[in-house]
């Protein structure tokens, strides 16, 4: 089976690496990051994000990268994300500690004075992606459903749209009274654990009812990053929107030109054995139009058939416009526009002297297509960087994991084999082991047969072939018994089911990485938040992307 394009370029897979070169050699890294500085960034870009930063928190570290980012040859590092509940899943954690990390690293090797910046993406309309957090359950109700078999359950906050248009950006949405509710059971799972008492109360405070979404998850996140340096940018601005007029004009003017790019690169995906993250329907621009208003819902636009090109359908609504309207709409209303996934990167490079992109393996995906059309807006080559991805295992659980003899890759393995393997540790000695049982009946069996056979044979030769079908069903039988005794032994015991149960419902919960199902809230209220995000940035080794194990 093909890997996914991140996965083979994250193998440094030339197939891959040919469509979107890493960023291992270091005068790569040098080059990139003096090509930025020689762009430097707008007075009305920094105008923008000093403001947005005076929004946030007092932060010294802050308001100093802002100040560096404001002299001329300054360069930054970019990632982004959804403004998830709570912060969404630990990577989005990850992500900015990388970007913090590797602008550390970048200034360092070139000397480029290099500031660590997290892009918001408050356009995003898909609310469902973003309304909940994931706790893991605590551990008494695990304790409860550990012998059944069944997977414990984890404890998933969740807000509600308010009967709002689903395709409201995120930038428009507002906390309802719910979120206090969910804040309350926040603290119900983890007011035990020795710090909530410092995290719950920030939660408290950002996450109120009538905020935006986005402005609780960026007060909360530049706390959370206080002293790091990472500044905090809403692309969801008139001010912004304004200033994006020239990429927006270049989407819809370029259109076609656009797409033939993608089609082809997607033709070179396809010949290097890859897929499409992003489908390019052929003279679509990359924007979006918000209909009526910056708040309205949010359609992609597609050209009308037999049009032309000329006319665009609003795909999911029931209206249109012209290509002439659309320019009409960049030039006077901009902020009813916004971007594709394709588009956000060169938005991203036109507004700030970008050195690279820290993403995740979606993102990666994507930019392998991106990169085919930075021409045709007259950006150079960005880098890319995987972002830093970690397993995460406190005291109580490395203490779990010695107990049951396993390391924390172990927690993806089947249940059942990780039960039987934890209870063979623990068994009575007088009972024999579930394979030395099975091998003790089918030996019996066999030397039984063995006496048997000659005589069998004088009587009929058929019976051959039946006492060899015998015997194949009779092996089949004993291991299935001898599988079955094994289980029974270990389930005995209800406690080891539930602390195998525990283990991987915090280290793969779900059946999926504990990074993408699990939020922060679990681990800083379990070591605490600074401590928290010290060990990942810490544990962060800059421009590299491998899964690593972190004792927080």
């Amino acid at each position: 089976m093909s890997l996914p394009f991140s996965s083979a370029w994250l193998a440094r897979q030339e197939r891959a690496l040919a469509l979107l070169p890493r960023s291992d050699d270091p005068a790569l890294r040098v080059a990139a990051a003096r090509r930025a500085a020689s762009r430097g960034i707008l007075p009305e870009v920094l105008a923008v994000l000093r403001d947005q930063q005076r929004a946030l928190p007092t932060d010294r570290a802050r308001d100093a990268s802002l100040e560096k980012l404001g002299r001329p040859g300054s360069a930054v590092v970019v990632t982004g994300q959804q403004a998830g509940l709570l912060l969404g899943p630990l990577y989005t954690v990850y992500k900015a500690a990388s970007a913090v990390v590797n602008a550390r690293a970048i200034e360092r090797e070139s000397g480029v004075p290099t500031v660590p910046l997290f892009w918001l993406q408050t356009e995003d309309h898909d609310f469902a992606e973003i309304d909940h957090c994931y706790l893991p359950a605590p551990a008494e109700l695990i304790a409860l459903t550990g012998a059944t078999g069944r997977a414990p359950p984890l404890v998933k906050l969740a807000i509600s749209d308010h009967g709002e248009h689903p395709r409201t950006a995120v930038a428009h949405r507002r906390l309802g009274a719910d979120v206090a509710d969910e804040v309350a059971t926040l603290l119900e799972v983890v007011g035990a654990l020795p710090h909530a008492e410092s995290f719950v109360p920030l939660v408290n405070a950002t996450w109120r009812p009538g905020r935006r979404v986005a402005e609780a998850f960026l007060d909360l996140f530049a706390q959370v990053f206080a002293g790091t340096g990472l500044l905090l940018f809403d692309p969801r601005a008139a001010a912004v929107a304004r200033l994006l007029t020239p990429v927006y004009r270049r989407s819809i003017d370029q259109a076609r030109a656009i797409s033939d790019a993608l089609v082809e690169r997607g033709r070179a995906l396809a010949a290097a054995g890859f897929g499409e993250q992003v489908h390019v329907r052929p003279g679509s621009p990359l924007v979006f139009l918000h209909e009526g208003s910056p708040e309205g819902p949010r359609y992609r636009l597609d050209p009308e058939p037999g049009g032309g090109g000329e006319r665009l359908t609003l795909v999911g609504g029931e209206g249109s416009v012209t290509r002439a309207e659309l320019d009409r709409i960049a030039d006077d209303e901009p902020l009813r526009l916004s971007t594709s996934a394709l588009l956000r990167p060169i938005a991203q490079d036109h507004l700030f002297p970008t050195v690279g992109y820290v993403g995740g393996p979606g993102e990666i995906n994507y930019l392998a297509q991106e990169a085919a059309i930075r021409p045709l807006f007259d950006l150079p080559p960005s880098l890319t960087f995987h972002r830093a991805r970690f397993r995460c295992t406190d005291a109580p659980m490395r203490k779990l994991l010695a107990d049951l003899g396993c390391e924390p890759r172990d927690a993806e393995r089947p249940r059942d084999e990780l039960v039987l393997r934890a209870g063979a540790r623990r068994r009575d000695p007088s009972l024999p082991p579930p394979d030395e049982l099975a091998g003790q009946l089918l030996y019996e069996f066999e030397v039984r047969l063995a006496a048997l056979g000659p005589a069998a044979l004088e009587v009929d030769r058929k019976l051959a072939r039946a006492l060899e079908r015998t015997r194949a069903s009779v092996e089949r039988a004993v291991t299935r018994f001898g599988r079955r005794y094994g289980h029974a032994l270990a389930e005995q015991d209800q406690v080891l089911a539930a602390r195998v149960d525990r283990m991987r419902s915090l280290l793969h919960p779900d059946g999926e990485p504990q990074e993408r199902r699990l939020g922060l809230p679990y681990f800083a209220c379990r070591v605490g938040t600074r401590a928290f995000i010290h060990e990942v940035l810490e544990a962060c080794v800059p421009f590299d992307g491998t899964l690593r194990e972190l004792a927080a």
